[in-house]
């Protein structure tokens, strides 16, 4: 039987991974028990265990305890980049996906409060190192940037990008028609997403005579971007927040349309940049090594710097770009027969 730790899951790209994740020990027929976020809203498959604790964080140990004395336990899977809170006898693996963890990140507008409490997490990945057995990482650029910060044996590191690359296929499958001068950015509205930077050269794109279509997934709670969409509507601009919505929609809006910009300071994988190029968009992306990890961009631009995004949406306007071309492939089975064929 299977642990999966899914603690502090519950909004984002890791959501998306609990999913594919659970999804493949399902059709593998792995017995799992979850140890879930309450706050996550997903449904889980009904053959998976849930154990829901109260307070998963501070009680860590006890909930991982609890669940060793009632079941038979033969893999541990940390989703949320973190060990576990001591040591077991049987293997265990730690997705690295949150960035924003690293010494590294790109988290320069974030609050004083989240800056302290990745760095905090960063000293406490440091002191579990030892309860785990590999660590798995999106990307080579990734695992670099974790090694930089841990004293972790390289040679218990390895590389395992996922996508839903069946669901992404599906939608691809159903040939929408493209929105002529239509860009999307699917993506929460963490700091270091740069949604404000986005929004802002949409204003500027506006002054200069230029209205494209842009769609966000901005959540609704956030009054101070659903505030600055509103004022840009208002003065012209074509700017649409679907809001957070289920993960098929979000596809369907963006095999809608012609172009993914993505403006993001920092990721583990650019899930959106695969997810774009898969569903036949050209990829406008930062000019960041994340993005080079993932795609060979059609255009780059300066994230820092409203003027140069607005200026790569000019020359996508009136220029032929050239293709996007993906650059990793979807590893999630290797990843789980490499588990069940892992010893410690």
């Amino acid at each position: 039987m299977w642990l999966i730790d899914a603690s502090q899951i519950n909004v984002g790209g890791a959501v998306a991974i609990l999913e594919m994740v659970l999804g493949e020990l399902v059709q593998q027929q792995i017995p799992t028990i979850l140890i879930k976020d309450k706050r996550l809203t997903k449904l889980i498959p009904s053959s998976i265990t849930v154990i829901e604790p109260s307070n998963p964080i501070l009680k860590r140990s006890n909930v991982y305890q609890s669940i060793l004395k009632q079941y038979s336990i033969d893999r541990v899977v940390s989703l949320i980049s973190i060990p576990p809170p001591f040591h077991l006898d049987v293997p265990v693996h730690t997705y690295f996906h949150n960035v924003n963890l690293l010494k590294s990140a790109n988290i320069a507008d974030a609050s004083l409060s989240y800056k302290i409490s990745q760095r905090l997490k960063n000293s406490y990945i440091s002191t579990k190192l030892c309860n785990t057995d590999y660590y798995t990482f999106q990307s080579a650029l990734i695992q670099a940037d974790f090694l930089q910060d841990f004293d972790f044996p390289s040679q218990q590191c390895n590389i395992y990008p996922c996508y839903k690359e069946e669901e992404i296929l599906a939608i691809q499958a159903r040939n929408f028609d493209k929105v002529k001068d239509s860009f999307i950015y699917i993506s929460v509205d963490y700091p270091h997403k740069n949604h404000k930077r986005l929004l802002d050269a949409w204003g500027i794109l506006q002054s200069k005579g230029y209205t494209p279509r842009l769609t966000v997934s901005v959540p609704r709670a956030n009054q101070e971007l659903s505030d600055i969409i509103s004022k840009l509507n208002a003065q012209g601009c074509q700017i649409e927040n679907i809001g957070v919505v289920d993960y098929q929609t979000c596809l369907t809006h963006t095999a809608k349309a012609e172009y993914c910009i993505f403006p993001s300071m920092s990721e583990s994988l650019g899930l959106g940049l695969v997810e774009s190029h898969l569903l036949g968009n050209k990829v406008i992306g930062t000019d960041l090594p994340y993005t080079y990890q993932a795609v060979t961009p059609s255009v780059t631009f300066d994230p820092t710097d409203t003027e140069s995004i607005a200026e790569a949406v000019i020359t996508a306007l009136e220029n032929d770009l050239p293709p996007t071309h993906l650059k990793m492939a979807n590893a999630l089975k290797a990843w789980i027969q490499f588990i069940k064929n892992s010893h410690i």
